[in-house]
């Protein structure tokens, strides 16, 4: 339609022998005006699994509408997804809620030459999970700031719950975010988060703990990429205050691009958890899309020892197993 609307349908299906599983529906997008966009999409599936007779169908609907201006960022949706809806042709997360979204983002532009923009932020989402007949809420309140360099910095708190296994638990919790650009070879990413958590067992429990994500990327010159990253989580029982589980996977990864044809790459990834340490190395010849050489190897070593017959613990690395691997493919044009 004209400018950025449109309508569409979509029809997706899985036959088999015995069964089905067939999607169809409808989705669009209506520009109201300039700053305003309204839109749409609904859909229903028909499954029919091997071996039973009767056939099962459900539905997914979403509107939504989006208010953009320099300074206003003003969001709405709404999403039903019945319990009984299903696709083999797609991936859905969850089932059986109704869900209602909301956003409100103000942009205030300070006369500095430190802040180019700060930002409040507010996002609600209100569930009712259909399962259970239960309900549950997330909502952040966020600040961030944008400053020279590609930098954002934002700092927030949520004051959340979860249902699970017919439970309520809180997942209330703060955040912090970095983003910058150090220099022009060097970016660095740092995600903070504490607050409580759920423990996913056949019988959940409450507790809290600490999830870091930081990463570095450095480029030296335009052939040489080198990535570090780092991932931490733990967990702390609520009822007695036990830490249950210490979790950090530290990873480097490094490519070096010879050429427009050939690279290499390595990487190296530890898991404190596993105490585990694994090494990839790539060599990738491309002269054409679809014309591709891979050569590969990879190591796998654990913290162990071989004594008396039998694998023990150890503060040394032993390699465990040894892949090597070979690709070729070759594009003819006729």
């Amino acid at each position: 339609l004209s400018r950025d609307s449109f309508l569409g349908t979509t029809y997706t299906g899985r036959e088999r022998e015995n069964g089905f599983n067939r999607i169809l529906g409808a989705d669009g997008q209506i520009r109201i005006n300039p700053s305003s966009i309204f839109g749409f999409h609904y859909f229903r599936s028909w499954t029919k699994p091997e071996k039973i007779s009767s056939s099962d169908s459900g539905h997914t609907l979403g509107l939504h509408y989006y208010y953009t201006t320099r300074d206003w960022i003003i969001m709405l949706g709404l999403q039903d997804i019945s319990d009984d809806f299903q696709t083999e042709t797609g991936y859905i997360t969850r089932t059986g809620i109704t869900r209602f979204r909301s956003g409100v983002l103000k942009m205030f532009y300070p006369d500095s030459k430190i802040i180019k923009r700060i930002d409040p932020l507010i996002h609600s989402f209100q569930v009712k999970d259909k399962f259970s007949g239960l309900y549950e809420t997330y909502n952040t309140f966020d600040l961030r700031f944008i400053l020279p360099r590609n930098t954002i910095i934002l700092a927030g708190y949520r004051y959340a719950n979860e249902v699970f296994l017919n439970k309520k638990f809180s997942t209330n919790g703060t955040r912090f975010i970095l983003n910058t650009q150090l220099t022009k070879q060097l970016f660095l990413d740092i995600n903070y988060n504490y607050g409580n958590k759920i423990r996913y067992l056949a019988i959940p429990y409450q507790g809290k703990g600490n999830d870091i994500s930081a990463s570095m990327n450095y480029l030296p010159s335009q052939k040489l990429h080198l990535d570090l990253s780092l991932i931490h989580s733990d967990f702390i029982r609520s009822s007695d205050s036990i830490k249950e589980y210490d979790y950090m996977i530290l990873r480097s990864r490094n490519t070096f691009q010879v050429n427009k044809y050939l690279f290499f790459r390595g990487i190296l990834e530890y898991n404190s958890f596993r105490k585990i340490l694994t090494t990839d190395f790539l060599a990738s010849f491309t002269y054409i899309p679809g014309t591709v050489l891979h050569i590969g190897y990879g190591s796998l070593y654990e913290k162990l020892s071989w004594v008396e017959g039998e694998y023990r613990y150890s503060d040394r690395f032993m390699e465990m197993q040894r892949g090597f691997f070979f690709k070729a493919s070759y594009l003819w044009r006729l």
